[in-house]
């Protein structure tokens, strides 16, 4: 259900037509959230001052939205829903500061962690799941009302289940929002325990993050032939 609610929808050619209808809107989204987040070319000093005071809020939410979206120069496309967006922007994320990609680091990582935090991950994606199916069976409620006699009070249970539905929906959205935070937390925090638990170096500075993180990453999917050019065989230190 939740792979649906991303925006998986299959080939077909209504699918195909709403998908491109969907993913336009995104694109249009996130190019609005972005020229909202930054002041105007040649905006300083009072003026730039002023624009902070009256537009900065209104300007930090158009960065936390925006950051729900992978950014144009990423290797990903959009997904025609903003929960699927907002789940691929943390795959995007962490293959633009890190170099790791989460569909083969993802796994290992977690087993990796403390218990504390394996425990906080878990819990967070346990409360997703929980409005997942607190959507499903929002939905289903509508199917009770062939059972009611008369169209008013039909009508009247559709009406308060489409009204429950929207309110899971938007629970939902939180739920994978504040998950995906997590998640990115988690990995900044905590990534070093990946290395160290593969025996790979960790990365001695920011500069080198991307290209350690796409070594790891390599290793790990077993494709050697997608290191970067010119790299030597990956070292293993398991006293790390």
């Amino acid at each position: 259900m939740l792979e649906v609610l991303a925006g998986r929808w299959g080939t077909s050619r209504p699918a195909l037509a709403y998908t491109r209808r969907r993913i336009a809107r995104h694109r249009a989204r996130r190019a609005a959230f972005a020229r909202r987040s930054e002041p105007s070319a040649g905006l300083s000093g009072d003026a730039l001052a002023a624009w902070q005071v009256q537009i900065g809020r209104h300007a930090a939410r158009s960065r936390a939205a925006s950051a729900r979206y992978p950014r144009p120069r990423d290797p990903v496309r959009l997904l025609p829903t903003a929960l699927g967006n907002a789940l691929i922007s943390v795959s995007a994320e962490t293959r633009r500061k890190y170099g790791l990609e989460l569909s083969v680091c993802w796994d290992p990582f977690v087993k990796a962690l403390e218990a504390p935090d394996r425990d906080d991950l878990t819990a967070a994606a346990t409360r997703v799941f929980a409005r997942v199916q607190a959507l499903m069976c929002s939905a289903a409620t509508t199917l009770w009302a062939v059972l009611l006699p008369g169209w008013w009070p039909r009508l009247f249970w559709i009406t308060m289940c489409v009204l429950l539905v929207g309110a899971a929906h938007r629970a939902l959205r939180a739920g994978v929002d504040a998950y995906c935070r997590h998640a990115g937390d988690i990995f900044a925090l905590h990534r070093v325990r990946l290395y160290r638990a593969l025996g790979i170096t960790p990365p001695a500075s920011s500069a080198q993050e991307v290209t350690s993180g796409e070594i790891l990453s390599a290793a790990l999917s077993l494709s050697l032939s997608t290191l970067p050019n010119g790299s030597t065989p990956i070292p293993y230190d398991w006293s790390l």
